[in-house]
């Protein structure tokens, strides 16, 4: 519903979780996936630690995509950088 330029959301369909925890699992995987073509002799999915700080990158690259349109994820992951 539009009234005066203001949107209201009246129902949604599909999963009420969308941009919780499913986006930041969405943005570990394609992270995952985009390491994995830049490094191809890493495997970051072995690396418990190296696996969680990514995460955790990962959910406040979200928190800043919330307020911006673009965001850079850069992290220092043992010797290896991934950007």
């Amino acid at each position: 519903v539009v009234e005066d330029g203001i949107f209201e959301v009246v129902s949604v369909a599909g999963d009420a979780h969308l941009g919780g925890t499913d986006l930041d699992t969405r943005l570990l995987e394609f992270c995952l996936d985009e390491f994995s073509k830049q490094h191809p002799d890493s495997d970051l999915r072995r690396n418990r630690r190296a696996l969680a700080r990514l995460r955790r990158a990962c959910t406040e690259l979200k928190h800043r995509l919330s307020s911006t349109a673009q965001a850079t994820l850069e992290l220092d992951i043992g010797s290896t950088d991934f950007s």
